[in-house]
Parts: structure tokens; sequence; C-alpha cells
């Protein structure tokens, strides 16, 4: 890692709006007396912030993260997304969120580039933003990208400076990802990582993306398969979980991160998600990953958003069930017909329930502990 740049308020200028704040690198030209503070000196491995994971399977726990751990994982992703001076990444992620922080943040500001911060997520306020700003990058998750494939009007909107847009948190269905491509005309990178890696660990290249996957290791960073799982290992790790031994035990092993995430690899090194280990169902002795009902649920043109968990059945252990939250009118035997066609029988839901939203968590992700 090389030495990290000095950031402080004096070296940014800032233009505000009613919704947004738009930072950019100062004119350095115009010359700049001592700076009004004196920056303290950071050891590189002292503990720089706390970060809760998203307690999407249980209790969020605290991730400590150091300044090593951010700058090193903000200048592999700059290096990855070819980030420069000249780009303007566009922020709706919450800031107590490691997406917000590095990739939206620290990422442009290492590149010399700016960053536009949105107060809170609005589609269409969205849209406007970044036609407005002439943004070339935004970072969002899989609902996001859901929310904005369904808004009208959408059509007005330049949004031809947008370079790349990046999907990371949970996997994006197949159907989502094609139609915002067809639809904006921008291209999505997906990536992985966790609050435990502070925040990437691949990334889809620019110039040789494949589609459903979530790319290839950061440089620098190394991810495997043990017994499905996808494990990771790099100067990205965290130190610990604050103030819990015992689960940072049962997370890092040898060094390795455990990430609870299922997955292969191709013969070209690209790594694809097949779903989380605690979500896995168990049917009947057969196992069953939700993400792949899920994407057959997604193909439905009735279909907003999905999510798959197994409930306790005496018979057969757990019982596929689909949550569905409609944009068009589709019954529960049309839709179980659907999956029927497309499934072998044991994958296919037993029940569905139609509900008006999914219960989220503040960055987007489907709460599928509480559908349990």
């Amino acid at each position: 890692m090389s030495n990290p740049p000095a950031f402080s308020w004096w070296l940014f200028s800032c233009e505000h709006s009613e919704s947004r704040l738009v930072i950019t690198p100062a004119d350095f030209e115009q010359g700049f007396e001592d700076p009004p503070v004196t920056l303290p000196e950071v050891e590189s491995e002292a503990l720089a912030a706390i970060v809760y994971t998203s307690g999407t399977t249980g209790k969020p726990k605290g991730a400590m993260l150091t300044h090593a751990n951010y700058l090193w994982d903000a200048e592999a992703i700059a290096r990855a997304v070819k980030m420069a001076s000249a780009d303007r990444f566009l922020c709706i992620l919450p800031l107590f969120h490691v997406n917000a922080q590095v990739v939206t943040t620290l990422v442009p500001m290492i590149a010399g580039g700016s960053m536009v911060l949105m107060r809170k997520f609005s589609p269409l306020e969205m849209l406007e933003t970044l036609a407005k700003t002439g943004a070339t990058a935004f970072s969002g998750v899989p609902t996001v990208y859901a929310i904005l494939n369904g808004t009208p009007g959408a059509d007005q909107y330049d949004l031809s400076r947008l370079r790349f847009c990046i999907c990371g948190a949970a996997p994006m269905p197949i159907e989502v990802f094609e139609g915002f491509e067809r639809k904006f005309h921008a291209v999505i990178l997906e990536g992985y990582g966790l609050t435990e890696g502070t925040c990437a660990s691949s990334v889809n290249p620019l110039d040789r993306r494949k589609v459903g996957s979530i790319g290839v290791p950061l440089e620098g960073q190394e991810m495997k398969l043990i017994n499905e799982e996808i494990v990771i290992r790099g100067p990205n790790l965290m130190k610990a979980y604050y103030k819990d031994p015992h689960a940072t035990a049962e997370a890092i092993k040898d060094g390795w991160l455990y990430t609870g995430d299922l997955g292969r690899v191709d013969k070209q090194g690209y790594f694809f998600i097949i779903g989380r280990k605690k979500e896995m169902i168990v049917r009947g002795g057969q196992k069953i990953y939700p993400k792949e009902v899920e994407e057959v649920l997604y193909q439905h043109s009735a279909v907003a958003e999905a999510a798959v968990v197994g409930i306790s059945d005496l018979t057969w252990g757990e019982q596929v069930t689909a949550y569905v939250v409609r944009r068009g009118s589709v019954s529960e035997a049309e839709l179980m017909a659907f999956c029927c066609e497309r499934l072998a029988d044991f994958k296919c839901p037993k029940t569905v329930v139609f509900q008006k939203v999914l219960q989220k968590t503040a960055t987007g992700k489907i709460q599928k502990h509480l559908l349990k």
C-alpha cells in the first residue's frame, strides 16, 4: 500500500443543494496557507472504526477495522475499476455502511475525483441527480436496481456520462441485472465483499465481465472454496469482532475469513454465489439453494421482489416457501406452476405468500430471518 494522502476538509470545496452535497478537490493552483489544524500521527494498524454487520441472519457484530484496512481496500478497488480524477461517484447508501465509506467516498478521493452525497434514496431524485451532476458511477444493492427498473419516466434523464454501476451486498437476480442494462444502457459490475473484509474482495473486470459472476479477487487478495464455502485472506481483513472472541475464532481460522457464502469458481477464476450457508434449505435430505428459486421467480413479469426461505415441516424437515411482492396480477397457483415448469419438483415452492413489502435493513437487504 502506498503512503495515504493527507485528507482534511480544508482540501475540499463543497456545493450545497437542498437534497445533495457535492464534494470536489479544491483548486490547488490557488495556493493554500498552512492547514488550520494539525493532523494527528496515526499508525496504520490502529483502529479506525467499528462497523456493525447487517444482521440479516442473526445479531449484528462489530467488525474492528484499521486505517490500513480502509486504505488498502480503497486503493485496490480504485485500480480494479480504473477510477480517475474525471470520475464522480454518486453515494446513495448510508454512511455507516462500508460500501458508502469505501467505494463511494474513499475510492474517488484516492483517485483525485469527486463524489455526490444524497441525503436519502429516492428513485426519481437519484436519476435527476445523476443527470444534473454528471456522475460517472454509483454503487447500490439489488433492491435499488429493481426499484429503478420499475420507475416510470426514467427516459427523460440523460445518463450518458454514467461509466459504470456497482452492485454488491447481495446476489443480483439475472432478470433485474439485464432489465436495468436494457433500460438505462449502463454497465453493471457485480462485486463481492463483507464488512469483516472492510468492503470488497472481488469485482467483475470492466473489460471482461461475466454476467451473474462476482468477478475475480482484487489484486493482493486471495479467495478460494472450502467445502463450497467462500473464504478470503488479505490485508483487508478486520482485526476481530468487538468484544466477541468466540465469534472471531469461528470466523477467522488460520488467517482465512469464512464468509458463510456458498459458491463455485470456473476455470477462468471467476467466482459465483450460489447461496448463504445459513439459508440453505434441506427438504427430505435434498439441498436447495434459495437463490436458484428466486432467480426463477424474478423471470415472471408480475414479480417485483421475491425471497425464498425454508419453513419447518414435520414430514420433510423443511418446505420451500416464497414471499413475493407483486407488480401485476398473478395467483399463488400460477406462480407455483411457473416454477414447476423450470425447476425440479422438490425445489418448487409449496407455499407462496404475497406481501405489500419485504422488510429490509437500512442498506436494502431483505431480512429473511424475520420471514422465517
